[in-house]
């Protein structure tokens, strides 16, 4: 790594917005009487919707089918979205700021819905600052295969070795970093994991973001 970043892709959950909470408690409205602890729900945190139907079903066994079961827990988890007052992660808005400022591009790469990612940005007064919103619906595999990312970087017109990406999960690290890109791990919402090898730099909130590894100083993983 070392060279100049022209473009920052963000994900969207979990770097953007801190959302696994939000749908933990859908989840949960939907299983009534049955709870999802929080140490259950980690294992799935980052994971696709389809991931989460099928852990559901095999878990708890619900009377509905896969297919029956998707719809149900997504109303749900709109509903969540709708009832709560939402705000994206501290000090997300500042570091768009200062990318604006020095003339960086900027995208949303995520492995949700383009419902969701709509409605996500919007709920957070951040739908006006990505001119570019790519969705895994998109491209033929999601995260942790790198399409998502390489078509950000495509619809942005930047090589993906001049791009980095800010991520929070284990198969969107993963996604990122396939793609060539410099990796940032942010450890800032309530369900992550431990620093993974993917990431050049692990932060625990946005203040950590150095600005200097836009202009090519060697991220640290200190």
């Amino acid at each position: 790594m070392g060279s100049r970043i022209d473009a920052v892709i963000f994900d969207l959950d979990g770097v953007l917005l801190d959302s696994e909470p939000l749908v933990h408690r859908a989840m949960n409205a939907y299983l009534t009487p049955d709870y999802v602890t929080a140490e259950e729900y980690a294992e799935i945190a980052g994971t696709t919707n389809e991931c989460m139907w099928h852990w559901i079903r095999e878990r708890y066994r619900p009377a509905e089918s896969i297919e029956e079961i998707g719809p149900r827990v997504l109303d749900s988890i709109y509903a969540e979205l709708d009832a709560s007052i939402v705000a994206p992660l501290d000090g997300a808005a500042g570091l768009l700021d200062a990318l604006r400022a020095g003339g960086r591009s900027v995208a949303v790469a995520s492995q949700s819905s383009p419902r969701w990612v709509a409605a996500s940005l919007r709920a957070i007064g951040l739908a006006d600052r990505f001119p570019v919103v790519v969705t895994s619906s998109e491209v033929r595999a999601g995260k942790p295969a790198p399409d998502v990312y390489l078509h950000a970087a495509a619809r942005l017109g930047v090589p993906p070795a001049r791009c980095l990406a800010i991520e929070d999960s284990v198969p969107e690290l993963r996604a990122a970093h396939a793609a060539g890109m410099t990796v940032v791990q942010l450890r800032q919402s309530k369900f992550v994991p431990p620093p993974q090898p993917e990431a050049h730099a692990v932060i625990d909130a946005y203040r950590d973001f150095d600005l200097g590894w836009l202009d090519g100083a060697p991220p640290s993983r200190a």
